[in-house]
């Protein structure tokens, strides 16, 4: 489109994957192969929508061919409340269908609507909330999903990588400014 190459998509997926595959800690993980198998490697944040077969999800493929055991990848789902009437993803939030070890999250994000009526950022997390403690499926999940949950859960899951890093770093002596 545009002024875009032609190859824009090849691109995007390379500098995606070569994001994602490298581990943050390589020093680290040569010296302690056995020690943290768990935390080595950026956290992936794979976004999909919930109104389309997961099965096709170009995030979710991508995390799992450098993350195949699902263990440093968050799966995130929008557009949940514009899925089909009478269907749900809670089988998928819930870890069912397609398990992660730091599981699923439910988001949902301002329409356009919401959007050129200028809708405050507020208001849409309220609507947000509203809507997973009000639907059938997910009010007993609620507390578990929504943009706040997932930037709560993003925050812990940084500070439990970089307390790994930082004991597996003191544990082989790789941090000077701490004597052994």
């Amino acid at each position: 489109m545009g002024d875009q190459p032609s190859d824009i998509e090849r691109q995007i997926r390379n500098l995606v994957l070569d994001y994602i595959s490298k581990p943050n800690r390589s020093v680290i993980r040569s010296l302690v192969s056995d020690t943290c198998t768990d935390c080595v490697g950026s956290v992936i944040l794979s976004v999909s929508a919930a109104n389309v077969d997961l099965a096709n999800s170009e995030s979710l493929k991508l995390a799992r061919s450098v993350d195949p055991q699902g263990r440093r990848t968050i799966g995130v789902l929008t557009k949940l409340d514009l899925m089909d009437a009478g269907t749900n993803a809670l089988d998928i939030i819930t870890g069912r269908v397609y398990p992660l070890k730091l599981g699923f999250i439910g988001v949902v994000n301002r329409s356009q609507q919401d959007i050129n009526s200028e809708k405050s950022m507020q208001d849409a997390l309220d609507s947000e909330s509203d809507f997973f403690r009000n639907h059938p499926a997910y009010r007993n999940i609620a507390h578990k999903n929504g943009t706040k949950y997932l930037a709560k859960t993003l925050n812990q899951v940084r500070y439990v990588f970089t307390m790994e890093t930082w004991a597996l770093i003191s544990c082989i002596g790789l941090d000077e400014s701490h004597p052994r």
